[in-house]
């Protein structure tokens, strides 16, 4: 059993940046002096990353930040256990300020359809346990001006969301997150990992019915069954075939 104290982050230390590359790769390269955890926030990244190489573009004002954790006790069978807290973490976040959100799997944050939040995880194990995770968060905060030329439509921000004088600063979100983080563990009450797992997949984008996915064949329909504890999504296809999919492998539609 995963104990919800040992993931808990208290008092981080705060590394500020003007601009950096990417805050994942800031991390990587750090030379660790203790078991604390560590936030670096940056004010422009100029080269973020998404899943699997992805590129990931934000705006001076959004909140482009990566925090490292040493949780020790997770198990690297259980690594996708640290995206679900987190993706549940944010949505409990935006849903405080009267943002409904949801969760398409792995792991981004979508707002009505279009997408607010991005998330890379990586890790460094010791053995069969976790030793180090560095969780890279993107997520957009900041208005857009007219014709931003990096700003998709699939995409949106919390300033597209809410008053724009209300729109946490990017230091603030981040301190909200993470106490949005140890909230979450103390509601746990024992019982981390199937809570974590029932709260993800009832938050999952078109969670329920039968929706649009694609794959290296082309598109069909499919009903989420399951996500497994290795981050494997379990679809339940209208040929009457189960088939699990891992990151990248399949598309879900959203239209």
């Amino acid at each position: 059993m995963i104990r919800s104290e040992s993931l808990r982050i208290e008092n981080p230390r705060f590394v500020q940046l003007e601009s950096v590359s990417s805050t994942n790769d800031f991390l990587q390269e750090m030379q660790l002096e203790s078991d604390g955890a560590i936030v670096v926030l940056a004010d422009d990244q100029t080269g973020g990353r998404g899943q699997q190489g992805s590129r990931w573009d934000s705006y001076r004002g959004d909140a482009t930040f990566s925090l490292l954790i040493q949780p020790r006790e997770l198990p690297s069978t259980h690594v996708f256990l640290l995206s679900q807290l987190l993706s549940l973490a944010v949505r409990a976040l935006l849903e405080s300020l009267g943002i409904p959100a949801e969760i398409k799997w792995p792991n981004d944050i979508l707002v009505k359809r279009k997408k607010v939040c991005g998330i890379l995880i990586e890790t460094h194990l010791q053995g069969f346990y976790v030793s180090r995770a560095i969780l890279g968060v993107g997520m957009n905060l900041a208005a857009r001006p007219f014709g931003f030329p990096v700003y998709p439509t699939s995409a949106t921000t919390i300033a597209d969301c809410m008053e724009v004088e209300k729109v946490p600063a990017p230091r603030v979100f981040v301190q909200m997150l993470l106490q949005s983080w140890n909230a979450y563990l103390d509601r746990a009450c024992g019982d981390l990992q199937g809570k974590a797992q029932r709260d993800y997949l009832a938050a999952l984008f078109n969670g329920h019915g039968f929706h649009e996915f694609e794959d290296s064949n082309g598109r069909f329909l499919a009903e989420i069954r399951d996500v497994t504890s290795r981050g494997e999504l379990v679809l339940y296809r209208d040929d009457g075939t189960d088939r699990s999919y891992w990151f990248k492998s399949v598309r879900q539609m959203v239209v």
